[in-house]
């Protein structure tokens, strides 16, 4: 069951089965008997059309409550605009779509504020109710309201649509055209909407209120050590009642375990009507269990609005107890503690649902990241969903949120007016997440701005979150005077290789790398943009690159941290020829190469967590198929390592150590230092996937032992492995004990398929928007994955599921995926046949 950011749990029915309440319109059943001021999910019960024509009448029929309807799709949220291919990204639906729900106005809502908040839709939406426009919202990203407090006073049934047009909007930020752009903007009502009952006398939404630093409950800690912690609470109500009101307002902040760790109440203050209260209090803590990436303890601060002795409005919201500095040439310190960034960008699109992805979804791709052993993701390059963030708080995954932008800017009034608004809206939606680390308040490698403009943008991210812990970072290419722009996490450079702090502004400055690993290495033609199909040579090559760079970053002292571009593949709008950017260290269908166990290895093999994957590991970089004799690679965060081949052992090996070099590993298609040079290549759209040109011998170029002096934990690399078929293994030691081992076997002839399911540790719901990914691999006799790419598996699926996408998919690497989504709760039944290879069934069961 998803619970929003700030909500109140009291609902009498499970808001689990939301699907058998509410069938067309909002029925009592959910609502009887429960506190004003909760947030219920209102996903269901729509109905949907996507349109021909872009021509939008200004009296639409579609608007309008008798319109016919019952031909329409059935709609969930998130909804994406239309299934998108992977292969065809860069040709996504854009144009006009509706979405269409009535909504019974229940009569305990008379004199209540009713209303419905949208999470997300793409990007620019018209709400009519009852066939009136009520009101227009721009910007596919954050937040927006719609009051129906004048529909509930009358009673009956209002009727909500929407229009949504994803179409090219330049004023709307990021604004490029999409055959430009490094994303997509995919359309549909793609994230959650939430209906809204509280009594006029509330406590406010900071998004709606539209207070510079006010709005809502703004929660930040002044103090966190072992001993003790100090949380600095702001309260705003309004009184949108007739008449004045006493009011008394309570906090309880409670322990991770569920027992208060603090109290507050307010004296009783008279309240007028139609005016506003602002509280700003302190709660002290002593011992408190402090947030950090490594123990993400959360604690929850209880509000409570009171007047007359009677609970009108009750707010939870998660609350890490956590103190991040910045110290001038030093870099973050949490908790007291230094802090070093290992991070990876991630964009928020997931195959053929686009942007619209379920909040299971979310919490399982953030599961992987952690796994992979990053503690912080820039959320690249715009307002992610809120779900995501919850599932950082929960995991320990520090982030950057981003306003939304990427190499566009014009210099209108409206434009800067827009990205201003963005960024205000952003810090009210996010400023209490204890994940947060800073903003990033430039636009995207937007270096057409004055300095003043973005020098402002970092005054609005202080005047929104006050207090010594708002921290800001960005771009500083195209800058006059890039120590003015006041950035706490200034961006290193493209064009001098790294060479940061600037000499002469940001002298002394520590920098952050925030995208490396891709481009400089061939550009558009970047030999890190590999596929798992691409084989073995060509997924080391790619895992090269990382860890050389990484290395590298490490090595200058200024360096405050480093995200990978990216973490996992993602769509482009901007390449006709290759729609899904290949550098991630998980592919698109969230299945890793070999560049992830890198970044596993990198891991602390000490700290263990319980709801994901941690502690020792190993990870043998090879096939095991037949080859001369060469090198093994092996990723662990062991200090020893043993080679054993068809039982005998090879010999232990300590990590590598030898010394850095400069890159040098000649791609007939792609040149890794082509930034020097001034050059940009495009990739040659006659290349397929799996067909690069790389030289035989690359595989003796790269991994020579070197470049690694600089990571918690080099790779470990075992010359002249004579090849013999057969079971090749490695088992990592730690203070002489084995700790891990990780197995590979020669592959034989394709046998038989094996069917699982990819939870990530979340389990399915059943709420017909979830979905989980079912994989079918090729196995051998003996059960050894085959890493074929081609072979069509098709797949059946039985009720309550449905498979997005169509039933058949290509194996890449021995495994073929399908998206599967449970429309209800209950078993699901999957078979997987394919040509020459036995079968296989699994059942899949979807929760409530």
């Amino acid at each position: 069951m998803k619970i929003p950011y700030i909500c109140v749990l009291t609902a009498p029915a499970p808001l689990g089965r939301v699907a058998s309440i509410l069938l067309r319109g909002f029925t009592a059943a959910c609502m009887a008997g429960a506190l004003f001021g909760m947030d219920q999910p209102l996903n269901h019960g729509w109905r949907y059309q996507r349109m021909t024509s872009t021509q939008a009448d200004a009296t639409p029929a579609e608007a309008q409550p008798r319109f016919e309807d019952g031909s329409w799709e059935q709609a969930v949220l998130p909804h994406t605009a239309r299934i998108e291919a992977p292969g065809t990204a860069n040709h996504h639906f854009q144009g006009l779509c509706w979405y269409r729900l009535p909504l019974a106005m229940r009569p305990e809502w008379r004199g209540k504020r009713v209303g419905i908040r949208f999470d997300g839709a793409m990007q620019r939406a018209e709400v009519f109710v009852n066939g009136q426009l009520r009101m227009t919202h721009e910007g596919g990203y954050l937040p927006f309201f719609l009051d129906l407090s004048a529909e509930a006073s009358k009673g009956g049934e209002a009727l909500i649509a929407l229009r949504l047009d994803n179409r090219d909007m330049p004023g709307v930020p990021p604004g490029k055209p999409l055959k430009d752009l490094d994303f997509c903007y995919f359309g549909g009502l793609y994230r959650g909407a939430w209906l809204v009952v509280t009594d006029p006398l509330r406590i406010t939404d900071a998004v709606e209120a539209d207070r510079p630093g006010s709005g809502g409950l703004s929660i930040r800690c002044e103090e966190a050590t072992r001993d003790s912690a100090r949380l600095f609470v702001q309260t705003h109500i309004a009184n949108g009642r007739g008449t004045a009101a006493h009011i008394r307002i309570r906090h309880t902040l409670l322990e991770p375990s569920g027992h208060p760790a603090a109290r507050w109440t307010s004296k009783v203050e008279r309240l007028d009507q139609g005016r506003e209260s602002l509280s700003q209090i302190e709660l002290r803590i002593t011992h408190p269990r402090l947030w950090h990436p490594d123990h993400p303890w959360l604690y929850t601060l209880r509000t409570e609005l009171v007047t007359d002795g009677k609970m009108l409005d009750r707010r939870e919201t998660r609350v890490g107890l956590r103190r991040v500095t910045m110290e001038p040439g030093k870099g973050f310190r949490l908790n007291g503690e230094p802090l070093e960034l290992r991070g990876a960008n991630r964009h928020n699109d997931y195959p053929w649902l686009g942007n619209a992805i379920p909040d299971q979804a979310q919490e399982r791709d953030a599961r992987r990241l952690k796994a992979a052993g990053f503690n912080f993701l820039r959320l690249s390059q715009y307002p992610q969903s809120p779900a995501f963030l919850d599932a950082c708080d929960r995991l320990g995954l520090l982030v950057a949120p981003c306003i939304p932008g990427w190499q566009w800017y014009l210099d209108t009034p409206d434009f800067k007016a827009a990205v201003e608004r963005d960024l205000r809206q952003l810090v009210r939606r996010d400023r209490n997440h204890p994940s947060v680390l800073y903003w990033e308040t430039s636009l995207n490698e937007t270096y057409q701005p004055r300095d003043a403009f973005y020098q402002h943008l970092v005054r609005v991210a202080h005047e929104e979150q006050p207090g010594d812990g708002c921290f800001t970072g960005g771009d500083t290419l195209g800058r006059k005077d890039a120590a003015s722009i006041g950035y706490d996490v200034p961006y290193t450079l493209w064009t001098d290789f790294y060479e940061r702090p600037m000499a002469k502004e940001l002298a002394g400055r520590v920098g952050f790398h925030r995208e490396y690993g891709d481009y400089e290495f061939g550009g558009e033609n970047s030999t890190s943009r590999m596929a798992r199909g691409d084989g073995e040579t060509a997924q080391l090559l790619q895992a090269w690159n990382y860890q050389w760079t990484h290395n590298q970053n490490l090595s200058w002292t200024w360096t405050l941290g480093d995200c990978i571009w990216v973490g996992i593949d993602h769509f482009r709008g901007c390449s006709e020829d290759l729609p899904i950017s290949r550098c991630g260290a998980l592919d698109y269908l969230r299945l890793p190469k070999y560049v992830y166990h890198f970044y596993r290895s990198q891991r602390d093999p000490n700290l263990r967590r319980t709801n994901v994957d941690s502690g020792p590991m190993a990870f043998l970089a090879t096939e095991w198929t037949p080859r001369p004799t060469g090198k093994v690679v092996v990723f662990s965060n062991g200090d020893e390592v043993e080679l054993f081949l068809n039982g005998r052992s090879l010999g232990r090996r300590k990590p590598d150590a030898g010394p850095d070099t400069s890159y040098q590993v000649p791609i007939p298609d792609a040149d890794p230092n082509y930034w020097q040079k001034g050059e940009v290549t495009r990739q040659d759209a006659a290349k397929g996937r799996g067909q690069r040109q790389i030289p035989g011998d690359v595989i003796d170029r790269i991994f020579d032992g070197g470049n690694a002096r600089h990571l918690d934990h080099p790779p470990f690399t075992f010359p002249a492995v004579p090849f013999e078929r057969g079971e090749l293994k490695a088992v990592a030691y730690l203070t002489g004990r084995p700790v891990a081992e990780h197995l590979r076997r020669t592959p034989g002839t394709p046998a038989h398929i094996d069917l699982s399911v990819d939870l990530a540790g979340v389990p399915l719901a059943g709420d017909g928007a979830d979905v989980v990914f079912v994989r079918a691999e090729i196995r051998d006799a003996s059960g050894t994955v085959v890493p074929e790419s081609g072979r069509p598996v098709r797949f059946e699926v039985q009720s309550p599921g449905e498979l997005l996408g169509g039933p058949v998919a290509r194996v890449e690497a021995g495994i073929a995926s399908v998206l599967l989504r449970a429309k209800a709760p209950g078993r699901i039944r999957v078979r997987a046949v394919a040509e020459g290879l036995s079968g296989s069934e699994l059942s899949v069961d979807a929760g409530s």
